[in-house]
């Protein structure tokens, strides 16, 4: 197949899949492995925790209004879900 009609297939850039096939030449299938460094970096980290935290105390009843409030004192932007998934990580890590 040509490199369009795998990229429309699975609807992604055709630099992608040349980029796949490329790093499939060079290094066989261990260079289509994601290597350390690579994809999206994590908007909060760990040392973001206590200012979460002080955030959710202020806000009990509502995950929004401390997400909210955490973004204003941070100059980040978070999604809802993203602050949700890592708040429950970080309870997820405590109770392990």
């Amino acid at each position: 197949m040509t490199s369009k009609i795998i990229s429309n297939i699975l609807d992604i850039e055709i630099k992608t899949v040349d980029n796949w096939v490329n790093r499939y030449i060079k290094s066989g299938l261990d260079g289509l492995m994601q290597k350390k460094g690579q994809g999206r970096k994590p908007i909060l980290e760990e040392k973001d925790l206590a200012s979460i935290k002080l955030s959710v105390e202020q806000h009990r009843q509502s995950v929004d209004k401390a997400r909210v409030e955490w973004e204003e004192n941070n100059n980040k932007k978070v999604g809802k879900q993203a602050f949700k998934n890592f708040l429950k990580s970080m309870v997820a890590d405590i109770n392990a």
